[in-house]
């Protein structure tokens, strides 16, 4: 089935002007791309193959940078001279669309939703409108929607605190004439303007889901999506890799010194607990390191095979896994192809592990040269501890590895998943 969409993506991010400048807020940056690419990458992997993007304030930012295609999404533009609002900006939009309903998304606003049985409620229903909506606890910043038994729209609520409740996620699916029968033009609020308007005068249903939701509109959620917004998606399998960087990563660095042998060796605080969550989401965990003091002669290879026996046992013990080691004696100076930022170790991997798939591997350390060696990999980078670079640019990045598999667990592998 032929899918379209379209995103509103002309807001200006007033309460992100610190962060922004003078961006939409759709292209603040998250990560090494702005919001709206991995807003789209999500997109594609629903099914869809042509996106309406409704943009308006600095539009030339995003039409320069994503051209007439993304990933495999065919994309038009539709430029709002004047302020339409989000109701009037969806209805010039929706003119590009020639499927019968067509998807809504908010761009600024990252919310995961199975869009096939959405779509395929949707038609069940007969709905004109579908919201997928979200329940939360303990919340004010948004307004919430009153749901029937039948899953039927009864009515919307401004914002207040409330215990529990449903918010309106921002993902809609639509019937491509349902602006235009309401009688709706110029400047209007989808949301006050057509939604609270057409309840009980059209059929508006609600679509629930458990998925990953998060709305980039403050500075504290904006901060959120650095961690998190890179990795929604990603779907981790057993079909997946996780390289790991060791010392600054597993165990604590010895400032001006390595890590000799096993009496010196120091688990990070939540390494352990790390490793057997980790152990469960991914296929493999493998362990790269460099080891330039077995070079420099500080140490043997042999010690380095004890700590690695320790270490594997000790993750065993725990409850984790680790399934092979790969490190590099080499010194700097000898520009061997092993040592991080060269990618041999993972390559090397690769040709032992048939089953590892560059496409779905990530690889976690604590500085430049892992994220510049996962790049060169072709692979995803995480960045842990406290250290900061500008160049290259992990893909996302936590205070340490306890923090990276509690947010991948939240993000990509929630129990239930999207429904």
């Amino acid at each position: 089935m032929k899918r379209e969409a379209v995103i509103l993506a002309g807001g200006f991010g007033t309460r992100l002007k610190s962060v922004l400048s003078d961006l939409p807020k759709p292209m603040a940056p998250v990560g090494r791309e702005p919001f709206l690419a991995h807003l789209l990458r999500y997109v594609s992997s629903q099914g869809f193959c042509h996106v309406v993007l409704s943009v308006g304030f600095k539009h030339e930012t995003v039409t320069e940078y994503f051209g007439d295609t993304f990933e495999g999404l065919r994309l038009s533009y539709e430029v709002e001279e004047t302020p339409l609002g989000t109701g009037g900006a969806l209805l010039a939009a929706s003119r590009h669309i020639d499927s019968d309903s067509y998807a809504v998304f908010n761009g600024d606003t990252m919310f995961e939703v199975d869009m096939g049985a959405m779509f395929s409620a949707h038609e069940r229903e007969k709905a004109n409108v579908t919201i997928a909506v979200k329940s939360l606890e303990r919340f004010d910043r948004y307004g919430t929607v009153s749901i029937g038994a039948d899953r039927r729209i009864a009515g919307f609520a401004e914002k207040r605190f409330v215990e529990k409740g449903f918010i309106n996620g921002g993902v809609y699916v639509m019937d491509r004439d349902a602006l235009g029968r309401a009688g709706q033009e110029g400047s209007f609020s989808l949301e006050r303007d057509f939604f609270e308007r057409c309840v009980g005068s059209c059929n508006m249903f609600a679509f629930p889901s458990r998925g990953y939701f998060l709305d980039i509109g403050i500075p504290d959620d904006y901060d959120r999506a650095q961690l998190e917004v890179p990795l929604v998606g990603l779907a981790i399998d057993k079909g997946w890799t996780l390289f790991l960087d060791r010392d600054g990563v597993i165990n604590r660095n010895i400032d001006g010194d390595y890590v000799r042998d096993w009496q010196q060796f120091e688990f990070l605080s939540g390494a352990t607990e790390a490793l057997t969550v980790l152990s469960r989401l991914f296929g493999r965990v493998i362990v790269v390191t460099n080891q330039q003091g077995v070079g420099k002669r500080l140490y043997a290879s042999e010690d380095v095979d004890e700590i690695h026996r320790h270490l594997k046992a000790a993750v065993a013990a725990a409850g984790g896994q680790i399934d092979a080691f790969y490190y590099c004696p080499h010194l700097a100076s000898e520009s061997c192809d092993c040592r991080k930022p060269r990618a041999g170790m993972i390559m090397q991997a690769a040709t032992d592990f048939p089953g590892v798939d560059l496409g779905r591997s990530i690889l976690v350390g604590d500085s430049p040269h892992d994220t510049e060696c996962a790049l060169r990999a072709g692979i995803r980078a995480v960045a842990v501890g406290p250290r900061t670079w500008d160049d290259p640019l992990p893909t996302a990045r936590f205070h340490d590895l306890r923090m990276f598999a509690d947010v991948l667990v939240q993000t990509s592998l929630r129990a239930g998943g999207p429904s």
